[in-house]
């Protein structure tokens, strides 16, 4: 085949594995495109597929993890419904691939489903006040209905009974955003503390690789000499 003439048709599982490797060695995409004498639409195109793919198999491979945790099976049923669970799977799942997993302690693990939750209690919330607005909102309506008959025709224990449910509901969408504001205050704490966290992580990690790449390069060194008889 011309080397001018690019290859075409789908990926093969080799060219695939290769594309991997070279992306795990930090290859542009034209450089991947040259090795594999393919376009460099087409390999980008195959490179979006594959970190796809590579993303859900590393979601479910994060769920299974979270499944297998001791506390799972009784924290699960905290969680309302199915919708829920599968927020908190996916949230979790998330805030977990920007760790190294294998540095991930349990305090992490508890930062990162103290987070998931408080955005679970914001949606709840949300929902709540919404539900309190609708009904609010409803038995204005109502009242204003009443008060449009006559006094004399007006069901005057109805018409209070309603006013008190009201202003109930506005006392308690006043205390839901407070809650909200405290919600969020929380949750953006935990999530300074969880990044903080993560950053020195990742410090750690980088500082230990440039101690190995030290260590090496001197044992390259003391090799060398020994062969020049130093």
């Amino acid at each position: 085949m011309s080397k001018d003439k690019k290859k075409v048709g789908r990926f093969g599982d080799d060219e695939r594995e290769k594309i991997k490797t070279m992306l795990q060695n930090d290859y542009t995409v034209e450089e991947i495109a040259e090795k594999l004498n393919r376009s460099v639409e087409a390999v980008s195109n195959e490179i979006t597929a594959i970190r796809t793919i590579l993303k859900y198999s590393e979601t479910d491979s994060l769920v299974e993890k979270l499944h297998k945790l001791h506390y799972w099976q009784n924290f699960k049923r905290s969680l309302i419904d199915d919708i829920e669970i599968q927020f908190f799977e996916r949230e979790w799942s998330a805030l977990m691939r920007q760790f190294l997993v294998s540095d991930v302690v349990h305090t992490d693990e508890m930062m990162i489903r103290d987070l998931v939750m408080h955005e679970i209690f914001l949606l709840r919330n949300k929902q709540e006040v919404a539900m309190f607005w609708r009904r609010k909102e409803e038995l204005e309506k109502k009242i204003e209905s009443e008060l449009r008959r006559d006094s004399d025709t007006q069901d005057v224990t109805y018409l209070s009974l309603m006013k008190q449910e009201s202003a109930s509901l506005a006392v308690a969408l006043s205390s839901k955003n407070k809650e909200y504001c405290d919600l969020q205050s929380e949750k953006t704490s935990l999530f300074k503390s969880l990044k903080s966290t993560r950053e020195q992580r990742l410090k750690q990690t980088q500082e230990q690789s440039k101690d190995i790449f030290t260590l090496v390069s001197n044992l390259d060194m003391i090799e060398l000499m020994e062969r020049e008889g130093r």
